[in-house]
């Protein structure tokens, strides 16, 4: 019932939009609430959403290989509103974290190397590319549930782990019941470089956020990036994966405390 009371009210709205001649000039953003998986996971089953776009003015359906976050809705906006939003800039209107894709979709190699983090709980993640490293406290319900599932790798006191979400492929790969889920082996152990330099890029950002500690001033959301790191943290991401087609991006729900408000959409 739920799901039909929003196909209708989804469906009114874009006929309302259509027949006052609005439709074009107006960007229609659907999101689902969270992945294949329930709420409150790190893995992609939960953060991994489907974020459906109608762009306004004949845009045609494009593919995106970059990754985004629900944290760039706000900043995609105002850019598009023709608002500033440039948190270096002094005569910027408004400063928000995240990043406008916007331009991105038209010149999406400036996004190759975006590393997104996420957070529930004591446990943290990073996603670059087609590698996803987490951070795992020694109470960790992923752990828990990683162990319990029998996934390879995992130990009961294991505190990181490493996946290839495009398992050697180049492209991610989708969720299918026919086939392990890339994140069912954790090759943590064979990677000591990518961990050492994963490792280094989250501690780059828990500093820049202070997410480890509850504090009334809103962190510095300046996203971390590899080639801040030193020159031999270089070249571990080969690409980025194909995750789009027609008008839909994949994006992740932001899961850090930031500015005393919850971003994600668990």
């Amino acid at each position: 019932m739920m799901l039909v009371g929003v196909d209708d009210s989804v469906g009114a709205i874009y006929k309302a939009l259509n027949r006052t001649n609005q439709l074009e000039d107006t960007v229609i953003l659907f999101q689902l609430d969270h992945g294949t998986a329930e709420k409150s996971m790190l893995w992609e089953g939960g953060i991994r959403i489907p974020q459906f776009i109608h762009y306004p003015n004949g845009n045609l359906p494009d593919t995106f290989d970059g990754l985004v976050s629900t944290i760039d809705i706000g900043p995609s906006m105002l850019d598009i509103a023709g608002i500033l939003n440039d948190p270096i800039d002094p005569d910027s209107l408004y400063e928000m974290d995240g990043k406008s894709w916007w331009d991105a979709v038209d010149s999406p190699g400036a996004w190759n190397d975006r590393c997104l983090f996420f957070e529930i709980f004591d446990d943290r993640a990073l996603r670059c590319g087609c590698d996803k490293y987490m951070l795992l406290s020694s109470d960790s319900r992923e752990l828990k549930n990683a162990v319990w599932y029998g996934w390879s790798g995992f130990e009961a006191d294991q505190t990181e782990a490493l996946f290839d979400l495009c398992d050697g492929t180049g492209l991610y790969i989708d969720a299918n019941p026919s086939r392990s889920s890339p994140e069912a082996v954790n090759i943590a152990a064979e990677q000591p470089d990518k961990i050492f330099t994963y490792s280094a890029l989250m501690k780059c950002h828990l500093n820049k956020t202070g997410a480890r500690e509850a504090t009334t001033v809103a962190p510095l959301y300046d996203e971390c990036r590899l080639d801040e790191l030193k020159s031999e943290y270089d070249a571990l991401i080969s690409g980025c994966c194909q995750w789009t087609t027609e008008r839909y991006l994949w994006v992740f729900p932001n899961l850090f405390y930031l500015c005393a408000l919850w971003a994600y959409t668990l």
